[in-house]
């Protein structure tokens, strides 16, 4: 019975710009442009950018997930405006109705 080896933190490192870029599936010019401006979880071990893997799957999907949140919220917001805006325009073409069959039955009598 063989049993996996247990993963180490060497494993679980990053190290340099092209292995982040391939891990995470972007362009390295991109990811180098993320991890200047510290919008990826990464650090610099002298002049090499360094992440762990973990900490970069998480930081996707815990974005994934928060995008898919506030595309809901939008939506729901979006309905429910255009809901109000429905219900206000049958309203003024209510009255606009109104108004003219008021003024036609005047002019009729």
């Amino acid at each position: 019975m063989h049993s996996q080896p247990t993963p180490t933190l060497k494993d679980e490192i990053l190290r340099g710009i092209k292995n982040i870029a391939d891990y995470i599936g972007e362009k390295p010019r991109r990811v180098f442009y993320l991890a200047e401006a510290g919008l990826l979880p990464l650090t610099k071990e002298g002049s090499t950018w360094v992440g762990l893997k973990a900490a970069l799957t998480e930081h996707y999907r815990r974005g994934v997930e928060e995008a898919a949140e506030e595309t809901a919220k939008r939506r729901e917001a979006y309905l429910a405006n255009n809901k109000t805006k429905k219900q206000s325009t049958s309203s003024r073409s209510r009255k606009r109705r109104k108004a003219v069959n008021s003024s036609m039955q005047q002019a009729a009598t």
